[in-house]
Formats: structure tokens, C-alpha cells, sequence
């Protein structure tokens, strides 16, 4: 039985809000710029491709359809030879572009990463250091059954529940939505069971700004309540 009820440690709380400010402000500027990084590269892509149309006319070998089995490398690309860093130095105009336009692979990829990474921010680290805070769990508790009971009862939120089956069906279940993913979340509806999970920039940005929701309850939690009191007038 929970009889431990510690006081609320307000300065922890402060210092957690700011830890999730750093965190949530580092993961959300690598999706944008991966995402800002993924249509550069389509763009010059179709732009080198189109340059060739231009200069040699309409012909077969202009054709969309014949460039996109034509090779590029990364170094043509970023003007820096990284052939030893990677699996393939060149690879097909159409695959590179397929993997790289609006709602492509590399998309999709970034924001399954993203969303795997928050869980185990909230779940490895956040959780049960709000806990502390809040007085639910002593200082120098680690997870056992007894804290994931408390957690459980006093440290849930239908966020971070979501977050939890959307990760749990990426790592567990080749990103293909589960029956409880398809029918127990609560605010990120999108995914019926058995369907993909394809997490595109709009899904992200609800995610993101669903996290910075709770950045802000935790600045919230890091105030004690004020109370106005008025006072009877003597009669």
C-alpha cells in the first residue's frame, strides 16, 4: 500500500520543465531541419533533372522516366565525397527522390524515430522524476511493482498513453498498428489496426505541440496554488 506522501518539491519541477524544454526544443529542431533536409534534396534532384531536359530538348533520354534510372552520387549532391560513411555511393534518381519527397520513406522514418525517442524520454527518465517531485515516490526509489503501481494510478496521461502503443507497434510490431494501438488511443487517432504506422509532418506537428502541452503543465506544477480569500465585512 502507497503511504509514502512527500512534499512537493517545486525548485525539481522548475529544473524537469527546463529539462524537457531542452529536450523537446533538440528533438523537434532535428525533425524540422531533416524534414527542410529531405526536400532540398528532391528539389535539386528534379532541378538537375530538368537543367538536362532544358538543355538537351525533348527526347528519350530526357524523359523523367529514363532519368530516374540514371545514378547520382551523395557527392554530386553535398560536393563532399561521404562514400565510406555510407552503404552505397550512388544510387537511382527516382529511388533517391522517392525516398526524399513530401510524405516519402525518409519522412515517415524520421517521425517513427521521433516518437519512439519521446517514450523513452517519458518512460526511462520523465515519469518517475515527476513522481519524486510531486512527493508520490521517496527520492531513492528506482522502478519496482509498487512505484509502477503508483505511477500507473497517479502519473498517467492519455498523451503519453498514445505515445506508448504508436512506439510499441513501431518496435514490436514492424510499425503495423495493434489491436489496442487501433482502439485504446485517446488524442493521436489515426492508425485503425492493422494499418501502417505512417507518420507524416502533420501527424508530427500535432505530436509536438501535444508534448509542449505538457511542457507547459509541468511549468504549471512548478508554482504553488494561490488562493484569494475575502474577508466578511462586520455587519
Amino acid at each position: 500500500m502507497h503511504k509514502y506522501e512527500g512534499e512537493l518539491n517545486y525548485k525539481r519541477l522548475k529544473e524537469l520543465f527546463h529539462e524537457m524544454e531542452v529536450y523537446l526544443g533538440n528533438l523537434h529542431t532535428m525533425y524540422i531541419e531533416s524534414i527542410i533536409g529531405y526536400a532540398w534534396i528532391y528539389k535539386f534532384v528534379q532541378k538537375e533533372q530538368d537543367n538536362i531536359r532544358g538543355l538537351l530538348g525533348p527526347s528519350e533520354v530526357t524523359e523523367e522516366e529514363f532519368q530516374n534510372e540514371c545514378l547520382i552520387s551523395y557527392e554530386s549532391i553535398c560536393g563532399d565525397d561521404i562514400t565510406p560513411m555510407s552503404f552505397a555511393g550512388s544510387m537511382k534518381q527516382g529511388n533517391l527522390k522517392d525516398r526524399n519527397r513530401s510524405g516519402g520513406k525518409n519522412e515517415l522514418e524520421i517521425g517513427k524515430q521521433c516518437v519512439v525517442s519521446l517514450y523513452a524520454f517519458w518512460e526511462d527518465y520523465l515519469r518517475l522524476e515527476l513522481a519524486k517531485a510531486k512527493g508520490l515516490v521517496q527520492q531513492d526509489k528506482t522502478k519496482d511493482k509498487e512505484v509502477e503501481r503508483i505511477l500507473s494510478k497517479h502519473m498517467s496521461f492519455d498523451f503519453w498513453g498514445d505515445i506508448g502503443l504508436l512506439r510499441n507497434s513501431i518496435v514490436h510490431h514492424n510499425s503495423v498498428s495493434t489491436d489496442a494501438c487501433g482502439s485504446k488511443i485517446k488524442i493521436l487517432k489515426w492508425f485503425p489496426a492493422g494499418s501502417e504506422i505512417a507518420l507524416t509532418y502533420k501527424h508530427m506537428r500535432i505530436v509536438f505541440m501535444e508534448a509542449a502541452k505538457f511542457r507547459n503543465l509541468i511549468f504549471k506544477w512548478s508554482f504553488p496554488e494561490h488562493y484569494i480569500q475575502i474577508r466578511k465585512r462586520d455587519k
